[in-house]
């Protein structure tokens, strides 16, 4: 059987371009970047659970596309404030973009 090595999650930096953030619940297990995109925001989920790690990348070029999104996620329900978080950010970023869409909150 081959050897694994533990899975050492590190708090990472938020990424260097300009505009983005990184959001991360308090225990490490689930971790969003959201970076600024010529036409609104990408996302990155990624989620650690029992020594496994799931990523997700989704773009978004509408803010009632990306609300959509953020209301699906698990998150919402297991972690309130990261949802805010996220939901935050993301608006900010697709705002900061100069989309041109109804944030109907």
């Amino acid at each position: 059987m081959p050897k694994t090595r533990p899975l050492n999650l590190v708090h990472m930096p938020a990424p260097s371009i300009a505009g983005s953030r990184r959001v991360r619940s308090a225990d490490g297990a689930v971790v969003f970047t959201l970076v600024p995109t010529a036409r609104g925001v990408a996302v990155e989920r990624v989620l650690v659970h029992g020594g496994n790690v799931v990523s997700q990348v989704v773009a978004f070029a509408d803010a009632e596309s990306f609300h959509r999104w953020c209301d699906a996620n698990p998150m919402r329900f297991e972690n309130p404030s990261i949802h805010v978080e996220v939901t935050r950010d993301g608006d900010a970023i697709i705002l900061r973009q100069g989309v041109q869409d109804r944030l109907a909150r």
